[in-house]
This record gives structure tokens, sequence and C-alpha cells, in this order.
């Protein structure tokens, strides 16, 4: 959250990630390329991996890969479960936060008024 975020209380290098990746800064392929870092010509060498779980030879090879291939379309990722451990990782954060929250109001300890209830 924002808050969290101002008042220190995530990591030094999760802050450096979402800051980099909103201003399209990570040391993604497309970054590298544009600054010369590699050849103009990069593929994805993400590593595929098999119906059996291993690490299969072949890597996504898409052209070009951009921040947004890395963090939202790429297959390699998608089949080692990467997209799937960040959402779960996401989700135990929330957890983390409402579960307090949650008790308190259970247990009487903060009480809800009308007003602060979701409109129907």
């Amino acid at each position: 959250s924002w808050r969290r975020l101002f008042t220190g209380a995530i990591s030094d290098n999760v802050l450096k990630f979402a800051i980099n990746a909103q201003l399209h800064q990570l040391p993604s392929e497309s970054n590298k390329r544009r600054c010369g870092m590699i050849p103009v010509d990069s593929h994805c060498r993400l590593k595929l991996v098999t119906e059996s779980g291993a690490s299969a030879l072949d890597t996504c090879g898409t052209p070009n890969p951009t921040e947004m291939h890395v963090l939202s379309s790429c297959p390699g990722a998608l089949a080692q479960g990467r997209y799937t451990w960040r959402h779960n990782s996401v989700l135990l954060v929330l957890k983390s936060a409402l579960i307090p929250h949650l008790r308190d109001i259970n247990t009487g300890t903060i009480r809800i008024t009308q007003a602060q209830l979701p409109l129907r």
C-alpha cells in the first residue's frame, strides 16, 4: 500500500523493484537492448518445463522480450509456476494484514457502524 511504501514498512528491495517496474527501469532484455548491453535481436531465454516437471532444453524464445512479457505473459514463467507463486505471495501478505482486523471485529474489540458498511 502507499502507506506502507512511505512509512518504510516494506523492504528496500521491494521498494526499489516497485519503483523501477513503474518507471520501466528494470534490467529487462528490452532495457539492456536499448542501452546496447545485448544484441538487438535478443530472445527470451527462460527455460520451459516439460510435462514431467523437469527443465527442458527449449527456451521461451520470444523475440525482444519487454517488461510486460517478463511480468505477465512468458510461457516459460507460466510453466514454471512463477505467476502462481507471485499471486499466492500477494494473498499471504493480504491475509497477514487482514486477519488481525477481522479478529478484532469478530471479538467486538472494534465496532463497525452502519456508515462503515458497504452499500448494497
